[in-house]
């Protein structure tokens, strides 16, 4: 009987120790997504005041997941991210937004951006997203 609650007490311990990683993670690679594709969408309209916003807005948030895991795609994001910021403010939309282009790209990548679903892909400056379900031969 005492094993049974060490081991139920144990396992509390660990999930309660695992949950806000396992929150942060996707939440904050989520809205880093989510700010970074704002940025991305102001920037092809030459706004590269509003770019610098989001992509703040989308670092901010991309360091909080990077304190919660480790992803290489994460770090490169976090750096394009950074380098969007800068050309931003020295007023070149059009660099800024392939900086953001990209960032979205590794965040894409990482197991939380993963959750926006489908795949983000660079074709000729511009962001795609593949819907999967028009695809999807089971729906009439």
């Amino acid at each position: 009987m005492m094993s049974r609650m060490m081991f139920a007490s144990l396992l509390m311990a660990v999930c309660w120790m695992a949950a806000p990683a396992m929150a942060d993670e996707g939440g904050h690679v989520h809205e880093a997504m989510e700010h970074t594709m704002e940025a991305v969408e102001h920037g092809n309209m030459g706004h590269a005041d509003a770019v610098v916003t989001h992509a703040e807005e989308a670092l901010t948030h991309a360091k909080m997941a990077q304190e919660a895991m480790t992803d290489s795609h994460l770090d490169e994001g976090v750096h394009e991210l950074e380098e969007a910021i800068a050309h931003g403010k020295q007023g070149h939309a059009k660099v800024a937004t392939e900086h953001a282009m990209k960032a979205a790209m590794h965040l894409g990548q990482t197991p939380g951006g993963m959750m926006m679903g489908g795949d983000m892909k660079h074709d000729d400056g511009m962001m795609k997203h593949d819907d999967k379900m028009k695809h999807d031969k089971t729906m009439p």
